[in-house]
């Protein structure tokens, strides 16, 4: 089949759809069968169904791709190569996917099968393109969000396909990074179940007076001491004071303290309150107890929110500076709401920027919502391509059509040429009613919808008396032909068979798939030949054609062994020779750990003699050799030697370093790059090494230009620096941090690059990671099997036990939406329709924006299950809480999980997370 030059991609959630789609012009179809598909509501085809929408679209010419687009539990990558194997072997063109193991098996099991990178992977880059392409995908769909020249770069550098949404529904979230579905009531959008709560209305509470990123006050209540006692505590102050030396170092400004107490001198009794689930811990709002600036709304009496506005008149002037009163809330409360993408205006632009695949999102729509969209993107490009630049001018009925077809409150251009705006949010609630324009949607039903669609043929007939009937047939393009044999033409007695009559009769094709663009007929003798002889004739070639067409489609399974599937036995045997170099290093790994346990107390003590002893010497040229090399040494070791995993914390808020610092049970810090100034870098990681703990890099969710100008100017910074280890959040980071000569550090993933099987497992690794996250997504029982099954490959974990979960991560920003950009970082709360407070911030140095879940995940008084989860690490994420708070928890914690003591927790509401229901 010739390739087109420009290929429309059509949705398709139903069989009536595919074939609509097809109808209108579609070049190929995307569609979900049964399982694995991210959207799960759809009417998706089941197996037998699936089977024959393939045959319809290569019948026809066309292509079509199976999404495989959700991230896969363990059992469930088990049992993708039966669920695939049918439709491989029918010649499905491609699948869409999303989880790294997902692609891996698929590569090793059907290693001719296109791979298509999924938007669902977050590609924000030409480095995570080319990571994906050597994975072995052929195509990747970017992130929505990319401009016009990002994905023009990721043309220009790399031999790959570029698919790219040109039509329908816009994420609030980068697509594969939203868990706010899954939050809220379990229904994950990486596992194509998403609820769509950014299509609610939410009040914007009020805005953080303070620029700081950790200024919000009161993410929780002031409730009290959680009951320390016995030795830990006394243990905990000992390590502390053991050498706490006042030096001058150039570190992040903050409050300077050994116990993390706020002003009044007693642990979180600073006058917050909880805004988690919007409730009041203390019964009083700020200070003085008096409601929040914004007194009147819903919420009254709830608290303050972002910080304080000191007094009516203050209030009044934030008021008009940012616009957000009373009547625009109401007016405007579809923050989260994002307009449909319609690019008809910048196609030529999309086009030249090296997009082959234009994608029509709209998986859950109608069939005539599919033709319809389909039909003027397939108008346009055609006419681009006739054309070119000069001659593309869009008509404004076209607009209007596709408006008529669905409108949630107008169309945008997207992100091609904008990195965000409110000019993209639909703000306002939709319209309960709107004319229909009946005479648009009977056409489009009676010209694709409802019509059959018949491939044209050639057809030569031959009749003559005394044989058998013959029949040849031919597509239009000759590149398929069979002849067939019918009935014995009899003598008549009557009246013979005519030209006439023997043609009108073969021309019904009915609901055939043909119909004879040419037909002939050879007639010689007296002939008769019943209807019904000639009606088979025409069927059983009309069939034995389908055949011809679709039989260089076909493929013949042969079962592999893969690499994904094959154990490594304990005793060493190499299973073949693909495998041998894979399971000589492990075990050559293994051997290194096991070798390092036993010295982990003599380089522990060597470390703590060699700060006893002031060994570190602060200079200009700074060179902290002994320290250094004791406790990067240390990292390799799994666990403490008590058996407890390492506690470890990440903070945005570079104020609570100072306190964080002082604490003797925290073992690592992890520097947010959305906090910390690069001029902080390497003195936060000498004053950690000089407390005797690890100093981590936290890397941004979103890596695109904003990040690679900003890592780039700071390139000397990162490598003087020379962290510990560097946390990732994109997989451009692992690439870039290559381009910037980082690579003596410990690498490890966060949950968001996703490990939710044991052979993504494995490809994280491969990629770099000594250490990885556990994904968010899994219960305890899930998380315990992972840990076991990739015990054998080396695969060492984090478990996140506390922290306000990031539930979006969004190139919008509701600060610019709302009042205008401020290019201030800032926190924010929004209220849902239930009542809830929910927190967002405002990364304005990676321009990117996190909105948090509205209370914070908790693990205490689950510790036996996260000992049998077995994590080396475990991760306390600071994000919106205040200083004195933090060290009150990181306390909470480590009496919990290192000294086997219970008390209250510091915080009155909490989830659990997925721990204990998972998703489906």
């Amino acid at each position: 089949m010739k390739r087109p030059q420009v290929e429309v991609l059509a949705p398709a959630g139903s069989m009536e759809s595919m074939k609509a789609g097809i109808s209108a012009g579609a070049d190929a179809i995307y569609m979900g069968g049964s399982r694995y598909g991210a959207r799960a509501y759809a009417d998706n085809p089941e197996e037998d169904r699936f089977l024959e929408a393939i045959d319809y679209v290569h019948l026809h010419g066309k292509k079509i791709y199976m999404t495989v687009n959700t991230l896969m539990k363990e059992e469930e990558l088990e049992d993708l190569t039966d669920y695939l194997r049918p439709y491989y072997e029918r010649g499905l063109d491609a699948v869409i996917v999303q989880d790294i193991g997902a692609i891996r098996k698929i590569r090793e099991v059907f290693p001719d099968l296109p791979v298509h990178a999924s938007t669902q992977m977050t590609i924000t880059g030409y480095r995570s393109a080319e990571i994906l392409q050597e994975m072995g995908a052929e195509r990747v769909v970017p992130a929505r969000e990319l401009s016009l020249k990002e994905i023009a770069e990721i043309h220009e550098k790399l031999n790959l396909e570029i698919e790219c949404f040109v039509h329908g529904a816009l994420c609030y979230c980068y697509s594969g990074q939203c868990l706010l579905s899954s939050l809220i009531g379990g229904r994950s959008g990486n596992r194509g179940r998403c609820a769509q709560p950014c299509r609610l209305p939410y009040e914007v509470d009020g805005v953080g007076g303070n620029s700081s990123v950790g200024a919000g006050n009161g993410a929780f209540s002031g409730s009290s001491a959680f009951g320390r006692r016995g030795s830990a505590r006394s243990v905990r102050e000992m390590s502390a004071s053991s050498d706490r030396r006042n030096r001058e170092f150039k570190l992040p400004s903050g409050n300077s303290g050994s116990s993390g107490k706020s002003e009044n001198g007693k642990f979180g009794k600073k006058g917050g309150s909880s805004f988690a689930f919007g409730k009041s811990g203390n019964g009083k709002n700020g200070a003085n107890g008096k409601s929040s600036a914004r007194g009147n709304t819903k919420e009254n009496g709830k608290g303050s929110i972002g910080g304080s506005v000191k007094n009516k008149n203050e209030f009044k002037n934030a008021q008009r500076k940012s616009g957000t009163n009373e009547k625009r809330q109401a007016d405007e409360s579809y923050v989260l709401s994002l307009k449909d993408l319609c690019t008809l205006d910048i196609l030529p632009d999309i086009l030249e920027a090296g997009v082959y695949s234009l994608k029509i999102e709209g998986r859950m729509k109608s069939p005539r919502y599919t033709a319809g969209v389909v039909r003027i993107y397939r108008k346009y490009v055609d006419l681009y391509l006739s054309k070119g630049r000069a001659g593309y001018r869009v008509d404004p009925e076209d607009r209007k059509q596709l408006l008529d077809l669905f409108d949630r409150g107008g169309q945008t251009d997207g992100y091609y040429r904008h990195h965000n705006g409110r000019e993209m949010v639909v703000l306002k609630e939709k319209p309960a009613f709107r004319e229909a324009n009946q005479a648009l949607f009977d056409e489009i039903d009676r010209e694709y919808v409802n019509k059959v669609l018949q491939r044209p043929i050639r057809g030569v007939v031959t009749v003559h008396e005394g044989e058998p009937l013959r029949l040849m047939l031919e597509t239009e393009d000759g590149s398929a032909r069979v002849r067939v044999e019918g009935a014995s033409v009899q003598s008549a007695q009557n009246q013979p068979l005519t030209e006439e009559k023997l043609l009108k009769q073969m021309n019904k094709t009915g609901g055939a798939p043909f119909f004879f663009e040419e037909l002939e007929a050879h007639l010689e003798g007296d002939c008769f030949v019943p209807v019904q002889a000639l009606n088979e004739l025409r069927r059983q070639g009309m069939e034995e054609l389908k055949e011809e067409i679709l039989k260089p489609w076909y493929r013949v399974w042969k079962p592999v062994t893969t690499l994904s599937e094959q154990s490594i036995m304990d005793d060493g045997e190499v299973i073949s020779e693909n495998t041998q170099e894979e399971v000589v290093n492990v075990k050559q790994e293994d051997a290194e750990r096991e070798d390092a346990q036993p010295e982990a107390r003599e380089r522990d003590a060597v470390q703590q003699e060699a700060i006893k002893q002031d060994a570190l010497q602060v200079t200009t040229g700074w060179r902290r050799e002994k320290i250094e090399r004791s406790v990067r040494e240390i990292q390799l070791a799994k666990h403490r030697e008590d058996g407890s995993p390492r506690i470890h914390i990440s903070l945005e808020d570079p104020s609570a370093f100072h306190d964080v610092l002082q604490e003797p049970d925290v073992d690592a810090i992890y520097l947010d790059a959305v906090g910390f100034e690069p001029e902080t870098w390497l003195d936060c990681v000498i004053s950690c090494h000089m407390m005797g703990k690890s100093c981590y890099l936290l890397l941004p969710h979103i890596f695109r230009t904003e990040a690679e100008a900003y890592f780039r100017a700071h390139g000397e910074e990162l490598r003087e620096a020379r962290f510990d280890g560097i946390v990732l959040r994109s997989l451009d980071e692992i690439k870039m941090l290559e381009e910037l000569h980082v690579t003596d550090v410990v690498r490890v993933a966060d949950p968001n690059l996703y490990a939710m099987n044991s052979v993504a497992g494995r490809e994280m690794k491969h990629l770099g990671m000594d250490r990885q996250t556990f994904p968010l997504e899994l219960n305890s029982r899930e998380l315990e099997s992972l840990s076991k099954k990739t015990k054998a490959d080396g695969i060492e974990w984090e478990l996140q036990v506390y922290g306000y979960l990031p539930a979006m991560v969004s190139a919008q920003c509701v600060v610019r939406t709302t009042k205008g950009c401020t290019h201030k970082p800032e926190i924010l709360y929004m209220t849902d329709r239930t009542g809830k407070r929910i927190p967002m911030k405002n990364h304005c140095r990676f321009c990117y924006n996190t909105i948090y879940n509205p209370s914070p995940l908790s693990l205490l008084g689950m510790e036996k299950i996260v000992e049998r989860i077995h994590p080396e690490v475990i991760r306390l994420a600071f994000t919106i809480e205040k200083p004195a708070k933090i060290c009150e928890i990181i306390r909470a914690f480590a009496d919990h999980f290192r000294y086997g003591q219970e008390g209250e927790a510091p915080f009155d509401e909490f989830t659990r997370g997925h721990m204990k229901r998972g998703v489906e």
